[in-house]
């Protein structure tokens, strides 16, 4: 009886959890390319992590892949820009991921030690911060972050297949 009774307590709560898929969207860092990697090979280290994580690509121009990832009741679109130097992950759009853009207020302390000046008009003054956070279902993160981690890994096999020993 009273396990019924408490299964019965925790099952809004679990559900609740359930639902709760969304989180702010991260924004990787750009992925260096070591020294003395040819452009073709960047161009095929970049298609090779987005065909083995599942993305399809849509299209190519000099210096930029688009890709898409599609899923039974959802789809996301990224933009894989890469030059000499560095490889960036730019989000296009996507349906049934649950984008949105919020807004966080953040207050920055006072420079100075004294905390009984800091009012409501002196936060005003000294950097009351407003920005804008892009929302978006976890599982984008994760698809970011497996991507991330192929590119990393194919530039790194391709430096040591190179016999750049330079580190």
């Amino acid at each position: 009886m009273k396990f019924r009774f408490y299964s019965l307590l925790l099952l809004p709560a679990l559900l609740f959890v359930a639902g709760c898929t969304t989180a702010p969207m991260l924004h990787p860092r750009p992925v260096a390319i070591p020294p003395g990697i040819a452009p073709m090979q960047v161009q095929h280290a970049i298609r090779r992590a987005l065909i083995g994580r599942g993305w399809i690509i849509i299209g190519h121009r000099p210096g930029s892949y688009t890709a898409k990832l599609i899923g039974n009741s959802w789809s996301a679109r990224i933009r894989v820009g890469y030059t000499v130097h560095d490889i960036r992950l730019y989000y296009l759009g996507s349906r049934g991921l649950d984008y949105h853009k919020t807004h966080v207020t953040t207050h920055k302390p006072p420079a100075s030690p004294n905390w009984y000046d800091w009012n409501r008009k002196s936060a005003q003054r000294k950097g009351v911060q407003r920005k804008s956070v892009a929302i978006i279902n976890r599982h984008w993160n994760n698809w970011v972050v497996a991507l991330t981690h192929d590119l990393r890994t194919n530039l790194a096999v391709l430096a040591y297949g190179n016999g750049n020993t330079n580190r």
